[in-house]
C-alpha cells in the first residue's frame, strides 16, 4: 500500500478508482497534468487520506 497524502478521520468517506496498475497510478499522480488541477479536487474535497492498494477486490469487501 502506499500512502499519498493526509490522515485517516473517523468520518473519513472514501472513493475507489480503479486504475490498470499501481505504476498507472503513480504516473498520473505524479504526472505535471494531474498536479496543475489537483487543487480543484482539493479546495472543494476536504482531504483526509489518499491511498493506493495493489490488487484490491472490491467483491471481497460487503457493505
Amino acid at each position: 500500500m502506499d500512502h499519498f497524502e493526509g490522515e485517516w478521520k473517523t468520518d473519513a468517506r472514501f472513493t475507489l478508482f480503479r486504475l490498470p496498475s499501481m505504476v498507472a497510478l503513480q504516473a498520473c499522480w505524479n504526472s505535471p497534468e494531474y498536479q496543475a488541477i489537483k487543487h480543484l479536487r482539493t479546495e472543494v474535497i476536504p482531504l483526509n487520506f489518499t491511498f493506493a492498494v495493489e490488487g484490491f477486490d472490491p467483491a471481497n469487501w460487503s457493505v
